[in-house]
């Protein structure tokens, strides 16, 4: 796995520690389109931490009394951080309770179902318009003069994507 990744806006000469807590890490999916209220799919927004999100859709299949394949979404989430994201569920005429999904998961797992709408095409791989993220740094050292005008740079100009070509919406807060 290559892990020199360039940098958008040359080496930084501040500091500071990513991902403490759980929290400090926030993801959440921007579809780029609203469900349409009808159709055999069912989109679920939902709410993660601590869980893998293929393990999050094999539970969700099993809450939904439907066969694992059945189960799509647009982009995988980390685990360790707080995510929002939507999955898609084949579930034709069906209406699934997913009102017990949080008993599938232990401490300190926990998954929320935010939203759940009828829509008439299957979520796929990529699908989704971007991710906007809130991130909080802890134990910032260094020249925060430089930092302050590198986040001005990165609202302006925003930083890589290694993973594919969503736009992405970074905010950090000191």
């Amino acid at each position: 796995m290559n892990t020199e990744w360039r940098y958008a806006w040359s080496k930084p000469i501040a500091t500071g520690d990513l991902k403490t807590h759980v929290q400090d890490f926030y993801v959440e999916e921007q579809l780029g389109f609203e469900p349409d209220g009808k159709g055999e799919f069912c989109f679920v927004f939902i709410e993660k931490e601590g869980v893998n999100t293929d393990f999050l859709a094999k539970r969700l299949a099993q809450v939904a009394g439907i066969a694992p394949n059945k189960v799509t979404y647009s982009g995988v989430k980390d685990r360790h951080a707080c995510t929002r994201q939507w999955f898609c569920l084949h579930v034709l005429n069906e209406e699934p309770d997913l009102s017990s999904i949080q008993e599938a998961f232990r401490e300190p797992e926990n998954v929320r179902v935010i939203a759940q709408l009828r829509h008439s095409k299957k979520l796929r791989t990529g699908a989704h318009a971007s991710n906007r993220f809130v991130i909080r740094l802890r134990g910032i050292a260094g020249d925060l003069n430089d930092l302050e005008s590198r986040l001005h740079l990165i609202k302006e100009g925003g930083v890589p994507n290694y993973y594919g070509l969503s736009v992405l919406v970074l905010m950090v807060i000191i």
